[in-house]
């Protein structure tokens, strides 16, 4: 089942931290905040291609928002970040096993402070 979620990052402050390698084919991009707690990481995004075998290979969590990892029935086709404008963005095209699993995944992105759209 394809969708596509478009959520806004949190409105309290937050961090963005991205690195790539294109050499290995590599690019990850951590999002993190802060709470009464201490640092909260909010999103981690990982890609990363196999030459050998030619694959790619793509992790998105929510580590301190979902209690269970969505990943286990996420195919991620196309993550767009836009974070220079005003209202940052992330627009998150997946395949999921059913239309639970998508509900389950908007609403642990909202319980995490994210505005989904």
């Amino acid at each position: 089942m394809d969708n596509t979620i478009t959520f806004e990052l949190p409105a309290n402050e937050y961090n963005i931290e991205s690195s790539s390698n294109h050499r290995e084919g590599y690019e990850s991009i951590r999002i993190w905040g802060y709470n009464e707690e201490g640092s909260v990481s909010l999103l981690d995004y990982s890609r990363s291609h196999n030459p050998n075998d030619m694959t790619y290979h793509t992790m998105l969590t929510f580590p301190n928002c979902v209690e269970d990892n969505p990943q286990k029935d996420l195919s991620i086709n196309k993550i767009e970040f836009d974070y220079e404008s005003d209202n940052p963005t992330i627009n998150l095209k997946f395949q999921a096993e059913a239309e639970t699993d998508i509900q389950a995944i908007k609403d642990s992105i909202k319980n995490c402070g994210f505005k989904v759209k």
